[in-house]
């Protein structure tokens, strides 16, 4: 039988010891239980995202374009293949706002990519076999993979 629990202490985090442990990390902060809450209950949140991609040849300035160029689109993706086992195989429309690219390395590129939350980025770049259209894949017609993927803002509506 489970034992109960009593006078149970809370613990306090400060966010400035933390960032020190954790490389790269800027303006980290403890969320407030209205800001938890939202995200939880899925309301409107644009994410930034940082992702390294590897692609099978070099970009050409074109190359380049046409991928930038798919800022302020609609993306239709597919429950992707890696997720379905937990969530509903449905169609979702997600709205892309930006991308940039940067040289890395031959054949990587840094993307920044904003866009709205829910947005299955892995896919966005690989394609996921069709299930996400348009994808980076698509547009460029240059097979990819995502090598590195963070999270480097949220920004909730509202705040």
């Amino acid at each position: 039988m489970a034992e109960l629990v009593r006078k149970p202490k809370k613990k306090r985090v400060k966010s400035e010891p933390m960032s020190r442990l954790v490389n790269e990390v800027d303006n980290l902060k403890v969320s407030s239980k209205e800001e938890v809450r939202k995200l939880k209950l899925g309301e409107k949140a644009d994410k930034i995202y940082r992702a390294i991609v590897k692609f099978a040849k070099e970009l050409n300035a074109e190359d380049v374009n046409r991928i930038e160029g798919l800022a302020n689109t609609p993306i239709n993706q597919v429950t992707p293949l890696r997720v379905s086992h937990r969530r509903a195989i449905k169609t979702r429309k997600k709205y892309l706002y930006g991308i940039k690219l940067k040289k890395f390395k031959q054949n990587i590129y840094e993307m920044l990519i904003r866009c709205e939350g829910g947005l299955y980025i892995k896919e966005l770049i690989s394609g996921d076999n069709g299930l996400t259209r348009p994808s980076i894949r698509e547009i460029s017609g240059i097979s990819t993979k995502c090598i590195e993927l963070d999270v480097i803002g949220v920004e909730l509506e509202g705040f």
